[in-house]
């Protein structure tokens, strides 16, 4: 679609290209550079990119001079192309909108527009400049006593009605063709179209009273779309809608909604003219790896609109899954992904395109799904760790890095049954009311379980049991550091290590007791660490001498 723009010597191309499934690397940015091009030939006669920087149309600070203390009747404090003076639209007359200042200097804070009722707005007409795609950003609040109100929003009307406070039914005329993003003091975001409320998205952080919040979007007023949604900074989810039209957005608005009060500062409407080449990176890599989703972060630079992807499989040469995230101004952006295989390393990377060129990431990120936890039933028949049948889920057994498992209520030996075991967290949580625990071990010379959770630290937990110890006899490696938290309230209760331990990483006993009691000579060739005195050389389980040193040998002898 090519859009010619009145009183402008550009041609603004926009192109949606909603649905790209490119399978390997190399020949993604191939087939995407062809189709720039091949689109670029097909409109080479007409297109020009414009070399005009964008246009700031309004921009007020609302400063207080020590004269002007309304809002109404003049320009703003940075001259606007149009040369219009605010509007102010109000239910009761008591709501008219002042600058801050001497006049109210109680109010809170100074320097703002301050809406002291509500169903009341104020305008301000952007003449014949409200073409091609427009941003429209404010700071905006509410105070605390009116949070549970409607909200406030930022938006524009076609037509700004006079509604003085002897006039008719608000929600039928000061709302109505108001097109705008609001938001309301649980920090829901929604859609207003032409006065009715369509959608609307939760941004997941109630407001605080008296607290400014920067808010912007963009809309392209040849579609009527409203993209790039703002709020605290953060990206939010976008509308569908085509109610941004030229025709509806002559005049920019900050609105006050049913029940609420506000204010407004900073208020901005900017043309975005010209596009440049975009620049893209991974940002800060994946967050929020829980289960079996994640959230991939990237951010868009060079000061431009683009359109933005995320490549994102198990082989960075072959991509299998593309999502395009949204046609974006320059900032971060995010894709959140689901189902993904447990433990299991991902890669991802970013790319932006637009009419002027297009930029990939630089470097291919990279993360590991969080890790399956096991759950121990026994269901097998037997004691085996390596019987697929004892654990839930019954996919394989656990034997992977971060892989965590959990024995809970009962009591059970559990025998390696082979070589090595390597897990990344190990929870016990017997049966409230057994003196008997678990206990890990081995039915043949040389199996060991390995502790090994590379980003960890990984961990043991006894749990739940006032007369029950956590016992690991199997001779253990510990890779990396390891947290040790007890909850056995009995003192002669806690995590009993029966075998030798030795590795790179060291046992930090958080809370509770570790008791050295080995089965046979033994060296434990690690560092045990706490604040207090929380490791012991055992009799039976119970405590003996305290042990803090590395590197201790134990005879078995010493234990009677």
């Amino acid at each position: 679609m090519v859009i010619f723009t009145s009183n402008r010597w550009y041609v603004l191309l926009l192109v949606k290209w909603n649905e790209v499934k490119m399978k390997n690397t190399k020949t993604a940015k191939l087939n995407i550079k062809q189709f720039v091009l091949m689109l670029s030939v097909s409109v080479v006669s007409c297109v020009l990119v414009s070399a005009y920087a964008d246009t700031v149309i309004v921009h007020d600070t609302f400063s207080y001079t020590g004269e002007e203390t309304a809002v109404a009747d003049r320009a703003p404090d940075v001259v606007n192309l149009p040369g219009s003076n605010w509007v102010s639209v109000v239910q009761w007359d008591w709501s008219y909108p002042f600058i801050n200042g001497d006049e109210r200097s109680w109010a809170w804070p100074q320097n703002a527009a301050d809406m002291g009722e509500e169903k009341c707005s104020i305008n301000i007409s952007l003449a014949e400049y409200n073409t091609g795609i427009l941003r429209i950003s404010a700071d905006v609040a509410m105070p605390s006593e009116r949070l549970g109100s409607e909200g406030i929003a930022l938006g524009f009307k076609g037509v700004v009605p006079y509604i003085g406070w002897t006039n008719v039914n608000y929600e039928t005329e000061i709302k109505s063709g108001f097109n705008g993003i609001a938001v309301n003091g649980d920090g829901v975001i929604f859609l207003i179209e032409n006065g009715e409320t369509k959608n609307t998205y939760d941004s997941g952080r109630g407001l605080t009273g008296y607290t400014f919040y920067p808010m912007s979007y963009d809309v392209d007023t040849a579609s009527g779309d409203v993209f790039n949604i703002k709020f605290n900074n953060e990206y939010m989810g976008d509308f569908a809608t085509t109610a941004f039209t030229e025709v509806n957005t002559s005049n920019a608005v900050f609105l006050v909604l049913a029940g609420s009060r506000g204010q407004v500062d900073n208020f901005k409407v900017t043309a975005i003219e010209g596009l440049s080449q975009p620049s893209v990176s991974n940002a800060s890599g994946a967050t929020g790896i829980a289960g079996s989703s994640a959230t991939l972060n990237g951010i868009l630079t060079g000061g431009t609109t683009a359109d933005a992807y995320i490549f994102w499989g198990t082989d960075p040469e072959n991509w299998a899954n593309t999502n395009m995230v949204g046609t974006l101004y320059e900032g971060m952006f995010s894709l959140n992904i689901t189902d993904l295989p447990i433990s299991t390393e991902h890669f991802y990377q970013c790319y932006a395109t637009n009419d002027v060129g297009e930029a990939w990431a630089g470097d291919v990120s990279s993360f590991v799904s969080a890790a399956q936890i096991f759950t121990w039933t026994g269901a097998g028949g037997n004691s085996f760790w390596n019987d697929v049948e004892n654990w839930d889920p019954d996919i394989r057994v656990p034997n992977l890095p971060r892989e965590t498992v959990r024995f809970i209520d009962g009591s059970d030996t559990v025998y390696l049954n082979q070589p090595a075991v390597t897990v990344g967290g190990i929870t016990m949580y017997p049966n409230e009311w057994s003196d008997l625990g678990f206990n890990i071990t081995t039915n043949a010379p040389e199996q060991k379980l390995i502790l090994d959770y590379p980003d960890g630290p990984g961990f043991i937990r006894v749990l739940g049991n006032r007369w029950t110890s956590g016992t690991i006899s199997a001779p253990m490696i510990v890779n990396n550091d390891i947290d040790v938290t007890i909850e056995t309230l009995g003192e002669n209760y806690g995590l009993l290590l029966r075998g030798p331990v030795s590795g790179e990483g060291s046992i930090n006993v958080k809370k509770g007791i570790v008791f050295l009691d080995p089965l046979e000579d033994t060296v434990y060739n690690i560092s045990f660490h706490g604040a207090n005195k929380n490791c012991y050389i055992s009799k039976r389980g119970k405590k003996n001498s305290h042990a803090n040193r590395n590197f201790l040998h134990i005879p078995r002898r010493w234990m009677g």
